[in-house]
């Protein structure tokens, strides 16, 4: 496997796509001669092309960074690029970007019960993505969006990008908000970054996950019209169903800082399911080896879904592919503000702007504020995450969980960040290093997510009820998402509270309580 993905990296066609989608022009890459059999890391002439990408850096994942580094992925400057080649890496670009603001929506399908489903049965998972694609695909397009789209193992990467010197940029600024603390981190240059994040890019990118938000609850409103058949959630929801399986549109990218995320490369090699193979199974790589990443859509054009399925599973094809393509990082500017435009009519603006207005409990106020939240008058389900928090409370299911059921009791939705995050600022032996990963933006970015659907109807609060709760099965190491099915409360009553609150529209149905 490794010596045919280090052969299919040298081709040049494959070589040159890349260096595009890492936002060098294909004018540039086009004077990128034939590297030959040479070690890429070795070319001097890719060192100095991929050095005017507009990517802030790369980023590699595989084997063999694992084998090197003790982990399985990390950040390099854009002159690495051969390196990771080299070593047959899968190859991901920044979503920090030197021209624009870069736009990503990353769909997946999910199975917790089967988590080799995509890889086993492909056929099958992306015919149930199939209208969550055209659904997308038609509400970026009816604005004048046409953003390319990568299929992944799971999935699909919706992107595309508003140049900095666009009216489109201008009013993302507009529409964004950073919290002190990250907006400080930002200020300070790091060695994975090299240079403070600029405050604008900070703002777009905000707006940015606010704009995917809207997207999603769109989605949610289209999808119910014709009863699709799994649920849609906003990162991977544990569903009540047999399977266990639903579609996420993952919005944790916007949960993180600018310079934290990457996306993967059109025409890389995808082998995740390798490297996690102790939860999709060991032998899916057996059966299915390594995959390519493949463009579907590029613009107006389209590749018929079979097809990709095909060539993704095939070195050979996906070169051909490579030659018979080219990515230029079109301006979407104007499609962009129609997207403003209607978000800024709609009721989660409103919500956004409310939300961004309410200031949380400072630190020095946790002892008396947050700290002093008595969990036993709450269901278990919503408790237990606040009481024993590493990992539940960094899982989605739980996340959702902890928001409804504080929204129902009255919590303002920033109170119940604010909450969340005096509990990843704990000493609590967090999997994820809150050093490095904003705690109260991670805290912010869900919960306005969960109770900005809550708010507007994009949750019909469906699955909020005891038995659904139980169905959703083990959380953590014997640990249920319903820890307690005997308990004395009935979730089916908090949902009530919601629905009323959200349908009499209550100025005050979120008062500030948190204690």
């Amino acid at each position: 496997m490794h010596s045919n993905v280090i052969a299919y990296y040298r081709n040049r066609s494959v070589l040159l796509r890349l260096l595009e989608y890492l936002g060098v022009s294909p004018e540039v890459a086009a004077e990128l001669p034939d590297p030959g059999r040479e070690p890429l890391a070795q070319n001097t002439e890719l060192k100095q092309i991929v050095c005017r990408a507009s990517t802030e850096y790369i980023a590699a994942y595989g084997k063999d960074m694992l084998r090197s580094t003790g982990r399985t992925h990390a950040s390099f400057k854009p002159f690495a690029l051969g390196w990771a080649l080299d070593h047959g890496l899968d190859l991901h670009r920044s979503v920090w970007d030197r021209q624009g603001a870069v736009f990503v929506l990353d769909v997946d399908y999910f199975s917790k019960n089967f988590p080799g489903e995509p890889f086993l049965n492909p056929e099958r998972v992306f015919s149930l993505l199939e209208p969550v694609y055209r659904v997308i695909l038609d509400i970026f397009v009816s604005r004048g969006i046409h953003p390319m789209v990568v299929v992944t193992g799971q999935g699909y990467n919706f992107v595309f990008r508003v140049h900095k010197n666009s009216p489109g940029f201008a009013r993302l600024t507009s529409l964004g908000m950073v919290e002190p603390a990250l907006a400080e981190d930002y200020l300070l240059p790091s060695p994975r970054r090299g240079r403070p994040v600029p405050e604008k890019d900070a703002l777009a990118f905000d707006a940015q996950g606010k704009l995917m938000e809207f997207i999603y609850h769109q989605l949610c409103l289209r999808l119910r019209s014709f009863d699709y058949p799994l649920p849609v959630t906003a990162g991977d929801v544990v569903p009540g169903n047999e399977r266990r399986e639903g579609v996420s549109l993952d919005l944790s990218l916007y949960s993180h800082p600018l310079h934290k995320r990457s996306i993967r490369c059109p025409f890389s090699v995808y082998s995740k399911h390798f490297l996690k193979g102790h939860i999709v199974g060991e032998h899916v790589f057996r059966q299915t080896g390594p995959l390519f990443c493949q463009l579907r859509r590029i613009w107006t054009m389209e590749t018929p879904l079979s097809t990709v399925l095909k060539i993704r599973k095939d070195a050979e094809r996906s070169a051909e592919q490579a030659a018979d393509t080219r990515i230029v990082w079109n301006d979407q500017t104007k499609g962009v503000q129609r997207l403003i435009s209607d978000y800024k009519s709609s009721a989660l603006h409103g919500f956004h702007r409310e939300f961004d207005s309410v200031p949380q409990d400072d630190s020095s106020q946790w002892p008396a504020g947050y700290h002093r939240f008595d969990t036993a008058g709450i269901p278990p389900c919503a408790g237990l995450p606040l009481i024993d928090p590493n990992p539940l409370l960094l899982q989605p299911t739980c996340l959702q969980t902890v928001v409804r059921v504080l929204m129902a009791a009255g919590w303002h939705p920033k109170h119940i960040a604010g909450l969340i995050y005096s509990k990843y600022a704990g000493d609590y032996k967090w999997e994820v290093n809150f050093k490095h990963y904003d705690p109260n933006r991670w805290a912010n970015v869900w919960v306005r997510s969960y109770a900005g659907m809550i708010h507007c109807g994009a949750d019909p609060l469906e699955d909020m009820t005891c038995r659904a709760q139980q169905l959703k099965g083990e959380a953590w190491k014997g640990r249920c998402y319903c820890p307690d099915p005997d308990c004395a409360f009935d979730l089916e009553k908090y949902r009530g509270m919601l629905l009323r609150k959200c349908v009499s529209g209550e100025e005050k149905a979120f008062a500030c309580i948190r204690n």
